[in-house]
């Protein structure tokens, strides 16, 4: 009979340990909805701002937006504004090229959430007729826009996992451990 109540007990305290160390583990993690420019397009012009769209509301404080060129090289940029599930960032150049907006957001549950967008801005016909060629000169190689931050959230997510299952193995374990260790005693007291 004790024996059933230290197994439940110890059962009890992992379960409720784990709920308390784990709370955001089994809900949904805020993700990136929506953006202007939508990742992947080509715009004819400069936006006045590139808006990330996401599905949770944002802590304010903990945002990183930085915007790269197509040499990699990161431009100058005003801060970003976070405001409930968006964040806004003033796209500050004329240039024409490929851009890539790498992100890092926390959302309101203290999940990081990180990625990036790329999308193109259009040379316009005008601009096209004014430049020089020179006989010979080809156009410069463009290669993928700068350093976009991985999204980590599967590789922490699994380590959590995987330490919160070790811990609630190490608990049960160690309970049924003392469970059996005391059992021969209380059969000695009767």
């Amino acid at each position: 009979m004790r024996t059933a109540a230290v197994l439940t007990s110890a059962v009890c305290v992992a379960t409720s340990a784990w709920a308390a160390l784990f709370p955001g583990v089994a809900a949904a993690h805020t993700e990136l909805i929506g953006s202007t420019p939508t990742d992947g397009t080509s715009v004819p012009s400069r936006p006045q701002a590139v808006e990330l769209t996401f599905s949770d509301p944002l802590q304010t404080g903990f945002t990183t937006v930085v915007l790269n060129d197509d040499a990699g090289r990161q431009v100058p940029t005003q801060p970003p504004t976070v405001t409930g599930n968006s964040v806004s960032l003033p796209f500050p150049t004329d240039a024409p090229g490929e851009y890539a907006v790498a992100y890092r957001v926390l959302s309101q549950d203290g999940h990081s959430v990180s990625g990036a967008i790329r999308f193109t801005v259009q040379q316009s016909t005008a601009a096209q007729n004014s430049l020089p060629s020179a006989p010979g000169q080809s156009s410069p190689e463009t290669s993928t826009p700068g350093p976009a931050t991985p999204d980590d959230n599967a590789s922490t997510q699994a380590a959590w996992w995987l330490g919160g299952m070790a811990v609630a193995v190490l608990l049960l374990g160690g309970a049924v451990f003392v469970a059996l260790r005391r059992r021969p005693d209380e059969k000695s007291d009767e």
